[in-house]
């Protein structure tokens, strides 16, 4: 028997309508199941079980929990949840999205570190002066064996794309404003050939971020106005592009610690469980070239 439970109605909704077209044999076997979970989703889940598993747990009371996104907060929530329901036995997901993490007002973050090793080291060694966004931000990025992959060339064309990015951050910072991004994918160095690609770049950025004023109350809101916006632009990359090389010694140097960062964030979390008098590790289960992700926490309960 499987529960799938999904934080999104429309996505329950079209996993049944497949399931009904495609896989009608599983309609009882498998049910979609609308919740958000969160740290208080214990007894929700366990009146969900005992709703549409009755006779199953009664016969195996040993549940697996099984997380193919375990995105942010949901992988740590997962694992609490894990350690303090008897029905569940096993449990592998496969944990992203660090750089998500709920922060508290202070900046330090509700889910990690989350092990008291970690908690204690992290006093010990001033770790919340480093242990911030831009450590899970690195803790997700590619991986170096993906890296040493990719041609000169197109080592060349993302420095100079993250320059771009830098550029358009420092401008905001300047005019003290914010930078909203409106497409998910925006101008991606892919999207354009090495020779026009700050072309492109100025030519698109109306279309790609917005940049907002945020001073007084007159000004929120207001968006930058765009010529001005590709003036200082240009100025700005005239200034700064002969650093696009100094960008890709430091992007190889954030790569090559990318991987012990990943490893600190894993590790917190194995140790969280095991503090807990349960059996957990940590499995490469996919190749780094087919998703940076490729390593899923396993948990046992003896």
């Amino acid at each position: 028997m499987l529960s799938s439970i999904e934080a999104k109605s429309e996505y329950v909704i079209s996993a049944s309508k497949y399931q009904k077209e495609n896989c009608p044999s599983s309609l009882g076997s498998v049910r979609f199941i609308n919740h958000f979970i969160t740290e208080n989703s214990l007894n929700v889940i366990e009146k969900l079980l005992k709703e549409y598993f009755a006779d199953e747990i009664k016969q195996k009371p040993r549940v697996c929990v099984v997380g193919l996104h375990a995105c942010a907060d949901l992988s740590v929530t997962m694992l609490d949840i894990f350690s303090k329901m008897s029905y569940f036995g096993v449990l592998a997901i496969m944990p992203c999205c660090y750089h998500r993490l709920k922060q508290k007002t202070n900046g330090e973050f509700f889910n990690f570190p989350v092990s008291n090793v970690l908690k204690m080291l992290g006093t010990l060694y001033n770790g919340e002066e480093f242990l911030k966004v831009p450590f899970l931000r690195l803790a997700c990025q590619q991986t170096i064996e993906k890296f040493k992959s990719l041609p000169l060339a197109e080592r060349q064309k993302q420095s100079k794309s993250w320059m771009l990015r830098a550029i358009l951050q420092f401008i905001a910072k300047e005019e003290n404003c914010t930078v909203q991004r409106l497409k998910r994918k925006s101008g991606k160095h892919t999207d354009y050939e090495a020779a026009n690609l700050i072309e492109k770049y100025v030519s698109n950025i109306g279309d790609t971020h917005k940049v907002i004023y945020k001073g007084n109350v007159d000004d929120r809101e207001r968006p930058m106005d765009e010529s001005l916006l590709k003036k200082k632009f240009l100025e700005k990359w005239s200034e700064y592009e002969e650093q696009c090389d100094v960008l890709e010694f430091l992007s190889t140097f954030q790569t090559h610690i990318q991987t012990i960062c990943e490893n600190l964030v894993l590790l917190d979390r194995v140790q969280f469980l095991q503090e807990k008098g349960l059996q957990c590790f940590c499995y490469k289960i996919a190749d780094n070239y087919i998703s940076p992700r490729c390593h899923a926490l396993i948990a046992f309960k003896m």
